[in-house]
């Protein structure tokens, strides 16, 4: 497990410079996240984020809810520096799958694009139920298994470790009671398989992909990749998936 970790940190904390112009999906996310989060109508001012990277979700967040205490945290310590000049805004660099580092409770958890980096989603839920004060509210985005379905299948094989919406919802119903939950697919298209794969190192989301490929398997898998090609150039696909809940 922290062998996996280790490689999801220094994926991403290489990535860092390149993440916001590559991270057009997560974006997009992010916006959603915050709108669901205000058409609540309600006063967080208690707000833990999960995974605030350069602050595609912190910063927007921030200004919408302008809570009293919002804590931030990453795998990666750099991220620090993306959050700097926001009074009432703190930063921690921790791993939000098992935040024993946490003291106090929060009305709001918040996390873009994140969760389907953890281990042990179940866990988790539980764990941050803990931290969540009576009918405190858990918002947060993540990716469904059809997500790089394309880079998959080239290579051979499909995920194995992304988690469906149904699935999630089983796993969160006991603890969680759903306020809202969409699904929705997007796509983005390349030129070649290379421009494919310098999208995905870019976002850090190499996530438990191979370190490194052999030249042989590089040729195949863009050969493969070229059956995905369509007029608008080659497609990679995105399922973003969205829940709020509420603390039962």
């Amino acid at each position: 497990m922290k062998e996996l970790k280790k490689r999801l940190r220094q994926r991403f904390e290489r990535a860092l410079s390149s993440y916001d112009q590559a991270a057009l999906i997560q974006a997009e996310m992010a916006e959603r996240l915050v709108a669901a989060i205000r058409d609540l109508g309600r006063p967080f001012q208690r707000v833990f984020e999960i995974g605030s990277g350069t602050g595609l979700l912190t910063k927007p967040a921030y200004q919408a809810l302008k809570p009293e205490f919002y804590l931030a945290s990453d795998l990666v310590p750099h991220c620090a520096q993306y959050l700097n000049g926001h009074p009432r805004l703190y930063f921690v660099a921790g791993d939000g799958e098992a935040p024993s580092w946490i003291k106090g409770k929060f009305d709001l958890i918040i996390s873009n694009a994140t969760f389907q980096w953890f281990l042990d989603l179940e866990k988790a839920f539980e764990r941050l139920s803990r931290l969540l004060e009576p009918k405190g509210v858990l918002a947060f985005t993540t990716f469904g298994p059809m997500t790089m379905q394309e880079v998959l299948s080239a290579a051979g094989g499909r995920s194995t470790h992304l988690l469906g919406p149904e699935k999630i919802k089983e796993i969160g119903q006991k603890l969680y009671r759903p306020l809202l939950e969409e699904v929705w697919p997007s796509f983005l298209y390349f030129q070649s398989p290379k421009e494919v794969l310098r999208h995905i190192r870019a976002t850090g989301a190499m996530g438990f992909l191979p370190a490194s490929w052999s030249l042989k398997a590089l040729k195949e898998w863009q050969r493969r990749y070229e059956e995905f090609r369509t007029p608008k150039g080659l497609r990679l696909t995105y399922q973003s998936m969205l829940f709020v809940w509420e603390r039962r």
